[in-house]
């Protein structure tokens, strides 16, 4: 849930552990394995978008080469903790029931010409506040790389069939599907498709 402060807390404590397991085991190519492509744009391949569960099954076993033990992983996820809370202490201020999962990770609709000053923009729609992250139901993710909280991967199409009544079947767009700048039908499945409808 974009509006969740306990999703804020537990991603950015993620965010943390995983960029200091990869400096560790990866060096100074930390980066690469958490998705900065070769040229520095994001790569979008699976390995650092489903990195999650490697991170969090090295961190219950303690296991190398990610952690020295009990006692070196207890350390790291103080750590983690601590500079997760001062991140979200300056990014989102000192009040932890005011911290939002939505505020740090935030999708657009970004039109191919999105770059051209004034029209990209007309043609553009967001930032939104989105939530989720790679094991939701509504799929997201973002480059651990950078940190800037942009969704990257997100579903484009959702279809729900009701084998039973072929009528009832529906989908959803994430904007709208008249391509049509200015159309009614261009934007306006956008509150939908956030709320998960």
């Amino acid at each position: 849930d974009p509006a969740s402060a306990g999703a804020a807390v537990v991603q950015a404590i993620y965010r943390e552990l995983a960029r200091a397991m990869a400096l560790r085991a990866a060096g100074p190519s930390a980066d690469i394995v958490l998705g900065r492509g070769l040229s520095g744009a994001s790569s979008l391949g699976s390995f650092h978008f489903r990195i999650q569960g490697e991170v969090v099954a090295a961190a219950e076993a303690a296991s190398a080469p990610w952690f020295d033990g009990d006692v070196d992983r207890d350390r790291q996820l103080a750590g983690a903790a601590a500079r997760a809370v001062e991140r979200l202490r300056r990014d989102l201020g000192d009040d932890p029931g005011r911290w939002r999962w939505g505020a740090l990770h935030q999708i657009e609709f970004a039109h191919p010409l999105r770059a051209v000053p004034g029209l990209g923009k007309w043609l553009s729609r967001g930032p939104y506040a989105f939530g989720g992250d790679v094991n939701t139901v509504a799929q997201s993710a973002e480059a651990l790389w950078q940190d800037d909280g942009q969704v990257l991967i997100a579903p484009g199409y959702r279809q729900v069939i009701d084998l039973a009544d072929w009528d009832r079947a529906r989908f959803m767009l994430p904007t709208g599907n008249s391509g049509i700048p200015g159309h009614p039908r261009y934007d306006d499945c956008v509150a939908d498709y956030l709320a998960g409808r």
